[in-house]
């Protein structure tokens, strides 16, 4: 009996942690601390939880990984002489809540969490976004306020001389890039890999949003996703539902096209990636300059690089725009194999040792994460990071199902 009241308190934190990711913004509680999600406060309940159903934890290399890397990051803490920088031990924090949100998962009725909250908490996200993206009932004062959407909303529908625009869509996410990478990861969920016509509304619907936030590298992880799936033949179309599946991708991108440029009054950003002005714009040379000036200092430290040191990057107003860039940085050569380490470790779980039909899931959002990390940074974003380790947790449950039921018959 008190085993059964302990999964639902599991399933009910683990929907509202689910929740709490997609939907609420940071709380901030002083000028001298960094923002808390609710995720943070939950986290005694969560730990408690995981004590006390710490015999059905399914421990495997992943954890150690995890753990391993915490510890090498209190290293490049000590070379650089930062132990006594509480900031830093923010990092640790965030690869801990990172490990815990994945057990969580992991003993989670994932079943049960996908029917109820997923589809749900998508179609309020959606409807939020458009609030943002229509301005209905001045949501866009709530974004740039208590979302993080500062500039990024200043200049909504405007360029830098403030005149009318283009518009990219800027969600709760409070940036365009970062949007694009969580309505893909939908567009991965969605996808029809049996060409479902439920599942095909769905990704064409998740699609939509990812194009009208006009990110660049988006675009660039979706041809990377289609390449993928037909390399790995993750579906067995014909060529007619390959003609209809790209019909619909165009299609989808007409209509962002459409709201985006409103209604083709202006150019669009989405667009500069197909006439050569991407590799002339702001964004491109600013990215450059910073990977340039970056790039020097890690030649100088390329082993353990400069530990987490967030101080950094607030004192030169500088952004890496590249997670490679940044954990080479922060953590030198060995921070970037370790980077790369968060996505094929659970690869080699899940594809290599424990093959089931949920393997692909992580393989696509591994590669999706990884070529956005080209030109933004993905785990860097709390959202982000803590919706992988639910989608992590979540397969490594059910494949672990999986496999049982294949043992068993």
């Amino acid at each position: 009996m008190l085993g059964l009241k302990i999964n639902h308190w599991i399933n009910y934190f683990s929907g509202v942690v689910l929740a709490s990711t997609l939907l609420l913004p940071d709380f901030h509680f002083s000028a001298s601390l960094p923002a808390f999600q609710l995720l943070d406060l939950l986290l005694p309940f969560i730990i408690l939880l995981l004590f006390v159903q710490r015999k059905s934890i399914n421990w495997n290399v992943y954890h150690i990984f995890i753990g391993f890397f915490v510890i090498y990051i209190l290293l490049t803490m000590a070379i650089n002489g930062r132990l006594k920088q509480s900031r830093d031990y923010f990092e640790i924090f965030k690869f801990l809540k990172f490990g815990l949100v994945i057990i969580l998962m992991s003993l989670t009725d994932a079943k049960h969490l996908l029917s109820l909250w997923v589809k749900p908490l998508f179609v309020i996200l959606v409807i939020l976004n458009l609030a943002h993206f229509f301005n209905l009932f001045n949501f866009n004062y709530i974004i740039e306020n208590y979302y993080n959407g500062g500039l990024n909303i200043q200049y909504f529908g405007k360029n830098s001389l403030l005149q009318p625009a283009g518009k990219r869509m800027i969600g709760l996410m409070g940036n365009p890039n970062n949007n694009a990478i969580l309505f893909l990861i939908f567009s991965v969920l969605f996808f029809p890999f049996s060409f479902e016509k439920s599942k095909t509304t769905w990704f064409a619907i998740a699609i939509t949003m990812t194009f009208m936030c006009q990110s660049k590298t988006s675009l660039i992880a979706l041809i990377l996703l289609i390449l993928t799936i037909c390399f790995l033949k993750y579906t067995l179309w014909n060529w007619q539902k390959w003609l209809k599946f790209l019909s619909l991708i165009a299609f989808t991108y007409f209509i962002a096209w459409m709201f985006s440029s409103q209604f083709f009054k202006y150019p669009i950003y989405g667009n500069s990636m197909f006439n050569g002005v991407v590799i002339e714009s702001q964004s491109a040379m600013g990215r450059l300059e910073a990977w340039k000036f970056l790039g020097k200092m890690i030649y100088e430290k390329p082993i353990f690089g400069y530990g987490p040191n967030k101080d950094f990057f607030y004192i030169h107003h500088i952004y890496s725009e590249n997670e490679y860039v940044l954990y080479a940085w922060r953590y030198g050569l060995i921070g970037v194999l370790m980077y790369l380490g968060f996505y094929f470790v659970p690869i080699k779980i899940l594809v290599f040792n424990n093959k089931t039909p949920y393997s692909k899931y992580i393989v696509l959002i591994s590669i999706l994460l990884m070529a956005c990390a080209s030109t933004n940074n993905p785990l860097s974003e709390r959202n982000i990071f803590i919706l992988f380790a639910v989608i992590l947790g979540l397969t490594l449950n059910l494949s672990k199902q999986s496999l049982h039921k294949s043992q068993i018959q």
